[in-house]
């Protein structure tokens, strides 16, 4: 029996498709437009965040100095610019320690959905660029002596204790997020038990987080 057309499905739309890249189902990572829309996200959101910074965040934050100067403007797009290049080389490290983890942990998976993975996991991290300048907004552009605004855990934490403070910006509501969707996704990629997916996510955390508190004290060490 032929369905009659009221019932036969819509064909997917161009923005249902990039609904579904967007926000993909973790069965579908590692497919190539998973590996491409989350750098575009970053892209967009580095761009978005870039015009409004030069737009509102610099001159609600301008000291006694006033705005920086137009090199710096400009390297601020260089930087927005080159955003999913630099998310590429971090998540695509880091998308090879999980897969080391994922195999001795017992559970292997191919490369590719891993590495789409940590790149939708860059897309998450890079919306606290637009997090940060909506705080600079809403705080009238006041600042602790250029200290950046927090936005986790940091609050609680005096800046001048430069480890402790590095180890606080790791725990956000977007670093708690980072970890549960990776702990799901990788536990989807290598089809294994959700507690080691969030094994390897919460040892991915601990790297990075350990990272940043090792580079802050090299820099109080060289200071």
């Amino acid at each position: 029996m032929i369905p009659s057309p009221e019932r036969l499905p819509a064909p997917a739309g161009f923005l249902d498709r990039i609904a579904s890249w967007a926000l993909p189902p973790l069965g579908s990572l590692g497919s190539r437009p998973t590996l491409v829309a989350p750098l575009a996200i970053v892209l967009g959101v580095a761009l978005a965040t870039a015009a409004g910074t030069q737009a509102w965040g610099w001159t609600l934050a301008a000291g006694p100095a006033g705005p920086p100067p137009e090199a710096v403007r400009a390297w601020v797009w260089v930087i927005a610019a080159s955003s999913p290049l630099i998310a590429l080389v971090k998540g695509g490290l880091l998308a090879l320690v999980a897969w080391a983890l994922l195999v001795l942990f017992g559970a292997p998976s191919n490369f590719r959905p891993v590495l789409s993975a940590l790149l939708y996991g860059e897309a998450i991290l890079s919306l606290q660029g637009p997090a940060l300048l909506l705080t600079l907004l809403l705080q009238g552009g006041v600042r602790r002596g250029g200290v950046p605004v927090p936005t986790g855990l940091d609050l609680l934490v005096d800046p001048a204790h430069a480890v402790l403070f590095a180890l606080a910006r790791g725990v956000t509501p977007f670093h708690l997020v980072w970890v549960g969707f990776l702990g799901l996704a990788l536990a989807a990629s290598a089809k294994a038990p959700r507690a080691r997916g969030f094994a390897v996510s919460a040892a991915l955390w601990t790297l990075v987080v350990g990272l940043a508190a090792l580079r802050a004290v090299l820099t109080q060490g060289a200071a």
